[in-house]
């Protein structure tokens, strides 16, 4: 994955919530946080869709990420899963669900997934 206006880099996320990147990285590893390994296979990006205003993650995205990994899905199939359309007929896209503080469409979601 590149980076792009809708991720962070792991180093601008602990700049910008005043931490180590250590400590973002394992946030990351114990699934607080949605981590998409780089391109270049260095750095992770985090979606910026799962962050408030001061950075920190929304809640529920540490249950969807949690329960997606018990699903067997690493981050990138849940960064996919949550980019995914929201319904047949709607625009909005499964984060938008997790942004509007409805976490359990997500969660549906990994559920279905995994009874298929």
């Amino acid at each position: 994955m590149r980076q792009t206006n809708t991720t962070y880099s792991g180093a601008w996320l602990a700049m910008k919530t005043g931490v180590e990147p250590r400590v973002i990285e394992a946030r990351r590893r114990a699934g607080e946080l949605l981590g998409i390994p780089a391109d270049e296979g260095v750095d992770f990006l985090y979606p910026v869709w799962q962050f408030d205003e001061t950075g920190e993650p929304l809640p529920g995205i540490a249950r969807i990420v949690q329960a997606a990994r018990q699903a067997g899905l690493d981050d990138r199939g849940v960064y996919d899963l949550l980019e995914r359309r929201d319904g047949m007929t709607g625009s909005g896209r499964l984060f938008d669900s997790v942004r509007e503080g409805r976490p359990e469409r997500a969660l549906d979601a990994i559920r279905a997934g995994r009874s298929r």
